[in-house]
């Protein structure tokens, strides 16, 4: 039978030895589903994962109960939050990535159109993937990236065009000899740390 309670202080052990003796052989004690669990809980701050070994082997590596909880009840949580996740991830605007090139930055921007836009993480390379969609549905999409699912405390900037254009990305904010990378058919663009994605018409 499954364990459901949980208390403070028990600790699982995420391996066991195999029993031929060595100690260099051993088996897995929790299915990858056990896994997906506690790493879940691990986030809701339920358990840490630790490794007692001297030299840090696998025969040390354990999951602590660091709150007490009954699993039925935070597998019931999990399940929720799934469907959620998943119920929003089915609202971001479908695309297909059909090129990538990396830019330039020396002052933590991304230059389109002779606009500086912040990317959020300061200087350094910056990638920019094209991506094509159907114009309609970028248009009345909720969300145009999972980012916006997963990680939706961290700043972005999102642009809509009225109507597709041609942009202009700047290989670098800082010096115009480096030139530009032309993108037809624009219909808008959505920038966060180091990464634009900009959206095309798909004319298929």
């Amino acid at each position: 039978m499954k364990k459901n309670i949980y208390k403070k202080g028990e600790k699982i052990r995420r391996y066991k030895a195999a029993g031929n003796g060595s100690w260099s052989c051993y088996k897995e004690t929790l299915s990858s589903k056990d896994m997906d669990f506690f790493r879940y809980a691990a986030t809701k701050g339920y358990v840490t994962f630790g490794n007692d070994a001297s030299r840090g082997g696998k025969l040390g590596e354990y999951i602590e109960v660091v709150k007490d909880f009954a699993r039925a009840e935070l597998e019931e949580k999990m399940s929720l939050e799934i469907k959620a996740r998943d119920e929003a991830l089915s609202k971001v605007l479908k695309s297909t990535v059909v090129k990538i090139f990396t830019i330039i930055s020396n002052i933590g921007s991304i230059k389109i159109d002779g606009v500086y836009y912040s990317n959020f993480d300061g200087a350094g390379e910056n990638t920019v993937e094209v991506c094509e969609c159907n114009f309609n549905e970028f248009k009345t999409a909720e969300k145009l990236t999972r980012r916006q699912v997963f990680c939706p405390q961290f700043p972005l900037t999102i642009v809509k065009f009225d109507a597709p254009k041609a942009i202009e990305v700047s290989l670098s904010d800082c010096d115009e000899s480096s030139g530009s990378e032309r993108i037809d058919n624009a219909c808008g663009f959505v920038i966060w740390s180091r990464k634009a994605k900009v959206f095309v018409i798909n004319k298929k």
